[in-house]
């Protein structure tokens, strides 16, 4: 049922593409996450490299709320260069991880998910918080902000 709700979203967008098999997750994704969040640098630092048959969307969604348990993502569609997720219920993201957290969610998302062959930034959609702020986000944008800091 989900899957037919996924792909009608995807259907109904004249400017989307889905991403093939976006769908289906394969049996044989690996759980390791893909990046790590180092805090001594501020940056997303890469753990292994994803094998060919994880990389789809839904296997890398599946993967980051595997370890993300505490919010759960979804996909809504892509649009050229750009995947959309939503975080249905943001409160903990925007309340309680605190901005340090919360950046480093998102840069995690944002470093995975454009792991994703075409896709170079990452669409969030959810309330806006104290320690969270929906909207697009590149590998740019954290290495900007990273560099910002020190």
């Amino acid at each position: 049922m989900l899957t037919l709700a996924l792909i009608g979203l995807a259907g109904c967008q004249k400017e989307s593409k889905t991403l093939e098999p976006a769908q289906r997750t394969s049996e044989k994704t690996d759980v390791a996450p893909i990046w790590e969040y180092d805090y001594n640098t501020d940056l997303a630092v890469r753990k292994r490299m994803p094998a060919t048959e994880d990389l789809s969307a839904a296997n890398l969604i599946t993967l980051l709320n595997h370890h993300h348990k505490e919010v759960s993502l979804s996909f809504v569609k892509v649009s050229s260069d750009t995947i959309f997720v939503r975080v249905d219920d943001a409160t903990v993201l925007t309340q309680q991880m605190g901005s340090a957290g919360a950046a480093e969610f998102m840069a995690i998302v944002t470093y995975t998910l454009t792991e994703l062959p075409g896709i170079a930034k990452v669409h969030f959609e959810f309330e806006p918080g104290d320690h969270a702020t929906p909207g697009t986000y590149d590998r740019d944008f954290f290495e900007r902000a990273a560099r910002n800091l020190r």
